[in-house]
């Protein structure tokens, strides 16, 4: 499994970085991106949070830009055949800002102040909205 990353005015790649098992887990079932950090989904129902400036400053091994000739490939970046080239690996995982157990892996990010929203591990059908700085419950919702 592989992310690839942009900003988007301009748009811009950033990095395209495995996922790879023997990093971030075994059980590791999916990944992306928000607010800047990495979130991983785990088998188990385990969100972790990673942050992405902190990934991008131990493993990324060179910039590329979009549509220009890479000495790698033969053709342009970002285009067909050529795609865009991993260019961020890691040795060892980055340390977990945050974790939380959910349902069905159901976790968002955002706010101001920043919140989180989730299923509870067990309870699907009903979101919890806590505090990123104090982990206080703010809101449920259920059925």
């Amino acid at each position: 499994m592989c992310l690839a990353v942009f900003t988007v005015f301009p748009l811009e790649f950033v990095a395209m970085m495995p996922i790879d098992k023997n990093i971030f887990g075994k059980d590791v079932t999916d990944a992306m991106m928000s607010q800047g950090t990495l979130i991983v989904m785990h088998q188990n129902g385990l969100v972790k949070l990673y942050s992405f400036e902190m990934i991008l400053k131990e493993g990324k091994t060179h910039d590329i830009r979009l549509y220009t000739e890479h000495t790698d490939h033969k053709g342009k970046t970002g285009t067909f055949p050529t795609g865009l080239p991993c260019n961020v690996h890691l040795k060892d995982c980055p340390p977990v800002l945050f974790q939380v157990r959910c349902a069905d892996q159901s976790f968002q990010l955002g706010g101001i102040p920043w919140h989180y929203i989730f299923s509870p591990y067990g309870k699907f059908g009903f979101s919890q909205v806590h505090s990123m700085e104090t982990g206080h419950l703010e809101m449920v919702r259920g059925l």
